[in-house]
């Protein structure tokens, strides 16, 4: 298993248990008390875009 790998199952463990699995949910929790810099939204809204596009 790749660190990538790892680290991805991971981070879907975290959400599944702290989120019941929302991505907005998590998303929401974590800006309310961190700013995002220009380029953290770019790629953010980059993601999104090529998420998107399939």
């Amino acid at each position: 298993m790749s660190e990538a790998d790892f680290r991805a199952g991971q981070g879907e463990q975290f959400l599944n248990e702290t989120f019941d699995g929302s991505l907005p949910q998590f998303f929401a929790a974590f800006t309310r008390r961190n700013k995002l810099s220009k380029n953290e939204i770019y790629e953010i809204q980059r993601l999104i875009d090529e998420h998107r596009e399939g």
